[in-house]
């Protein structure tokens, strides 16, 4: 068994594109959609969308929301 999982490591390194650390990818990773607006009752009411760089659809959906019940803050402030 431990033949096997050495090779599935040494296969699985070898087969890693990803950068080195520190590195920046020579393509983006992720499409950004910043401030898209979703309702016109507020000038808040926008979000932002990040989707995969490459490929049509559909995208499993992860939403985030900031708290502030919906009556202050701004998902600018996650970061």
């Amino acid at each position: 068994m431990r033949p096997l999982l050495l090779f599935t490591i040494v296969a699985v390194a070898a087969c890693d594109s990803s950068s080195p650390t520190g590195a920046t990818p020579q393509t983006p990773i992720v499409r950004e959609r910043i401030d898209v607006r979703y309702a016109n009752t507020s000038n808040a009411q926008r979000l932002d969308l990040y989707l995969p760089a490459t490929g049509d659809g559909p995208f499993p959906l992860v939403v985030w929301i900031h708290g502030g019940a919906f009556v202050g803050g701004s998902k600018s402030l996650a970061a």
